[in-house]
Order: C-alpha cells, then structure tokens, then sequence
C-alpha cells in the first residue's frame, strides 16, 4: 500500500506492470497508461462486473460511431454500475434502432447512436424510454443526452472544457470519456 497524492499514482501507474486497485480512478490512470488493472469493490471479484482488464472500455482508435456510444455510457455510468449502465444503453439502442428500421429500412447500414437518440427526442419521450430500460435519474440523464446532441461537439477534438460546458457532463465523465478515447492524456478520472 502507498499513500501518495493523486499526481504520485500516476506517476507509479506508469512504471507498473499491473494495478490492482481499489478505486476506479486508479484503474482509469492504468488503462489511460496501457496497464492491466484489476478493480476490488468491497470485496466483489471483477469478473462479476463483466471486466477482466479494461479491454473492452478504453478504445484510443474510436470511430464516430463508437465515441458517440462511449460519451453516452460515461453519461450514464455516471456514479452507477457500470455493467449496469452499459447493458441498459445497448438495450435502449437495440430496442429503437429495430423500430427505426421498420419505419426507414436501410439495409446494411447501422445508425449512429446519436441518430437514434435523436430520433427518440423527436418522435417519443426520452424519459420514460430510459425509465423503461431501467436507467436510473432518467430525467436528469435524458437532459444531458438532448444537451450533448444540441451542442454539436466533435468528441475526436473535444477536450474537458468542452465537455464541462454540457448540463449533465461533469469533471469525472469528462475525464473518464477522455481518458478511454485518446493516448496519452494529462489528468486523472
């Protein structure tokens, strides 16, 4: 155990081969560093969230389509389960990009997530859509969605300041996004 402040960590992170780590700050240094990292939630193996090393959140060659997917579970998992977050998101975004396609066939092309989302702001109530789908403080996540739509922001080029100015999209999701999308970054999640 070492007792550092946050600047020490990062600093250790990236001589480490392996973190073990017990808060999720320290797991986003080791990613944001390519290094294998193990979270310990009050004793709950990681397994149980459906990680093993990261693998499947951090993603420095995103596309469009996979950094709008991201900006959204970072919005959701906001203080939440990750696991959680992310299978509600996919359910949501299954559920209406099946309905999309029966009204606006397009063979072979996959819609955006923002696309979708979008369509739901149009056509329906976001709301009661993510309230369905068992996302929690609906309204609250539904105003950050339609905010981070309207504000057109170019999530390869953003940085925190960019993000910050969104209603619902505070330091830690800001950091978090940036963190899994792009090598190399300056700050902690």
């Amino acid at each position: 155990r070492v007792d550092l402040p946050t600047i020490g960590y990062a600093e250790l992170i990236k001589h480490a081969k392996t973190v073990i780590g017990i808060d999720s700050s320290l797991l986003h240094m080791a990613a944001a560093n390519n290094v294998k990292g193990i979270g310990l939630w009050g004793g709950i193996p990681s397994w149980q969230f459906g990680w093993d090393i990261h693998k499947n959140i951090t993603n420095f060659k995103a596309d469009k389509s996979e950094l709008e997917l991201m900006i959204l579970f970072w919005i959701l998992a906001a203080g939440k389960n990750g696991v959680t977050a992310a299978k509600c998101l996919d359910r949501l975004l299954t559920h209406w990009e099946k309905e999309i396609n029966k009204i606006f066939p397009y063979p072979g092309e996959k819609l955006l997530p923002f696309d979708i989302i979008n369509f739901i702001l149009d056509e329906h109530d976001l709301p009661a859509e993510m309230k369905r789908f068992g996302i929690g403080c609906y309204n609250h996540k539904a105003k950050a969605f339609r905010e981070l739509l309207a504000s057109k922001i170019d999530l390869k080029t953003c940085d925190v300041d960019d993000l910050e100015r969104i209603a619902g999209i505070g330091p830690k999701t800001s950091r978090c996004f940036l963190l899994h999308s792009r090598p190399n970054p300056t700050y902690a999640g």
